[in-house]
């Protein structure tokens, strides 16, 4: 049996250019990140600060304007950068959107299946 080990990155503050809304687009605004890596560990381990810093550069250089393309792309970019990790679940926060609530978007991706959905929904 595996020996899958997860290492959560929880309420990562970033402030990038996410969004569709004309002000979205001209200035930064803080996101929450949160991602969920597994991977199995065989003396080789990931290290949670590089991973952090990826995570960080990632999102900000995206300007992204949709949180669903930016699960898809921060997944596609940390597989490629990272092949002991076998699975991914990414979690996007908008926290200053609405007063009464917090946005969020969310997906799992695993690696042996990316691919496929990736080739799926660029049809």
């Amino acid at each position: 049996m595996a020996n899958y080990i997860k290492l959560h990155i929880e309420s990562l503050k970033i402030k990038a250019v996410i969004g569709i809304l004309p002000s979205e687009r001209k200035r930064k605004q803080y996101l929450l990140v949160d991602a969920i890596l597994s991977y199995e560990y065989r003396g080789e381990f990931l290290d949670y600060l590089i991973i952090r810093d990826s995570l960080k550069d990632i999102v900000c250089r995206g300007k992204y304007g949709l949180l669903e393309v930016a699960t898809y792309d921060v997944a596609f970019r940390l597989f490629a950068l990272y092949p002991l990790i076998q699975k991914i679940k990414i979690k996007f926060t908008k926290p200053n959107v609405s007063k009464n609530c917090r946005i969020r978007v969310s997906k799992t991706f695993k690696r042996s299946t990316f691919d496929v959905e990736l080739a799926r929904i660029h049809k």
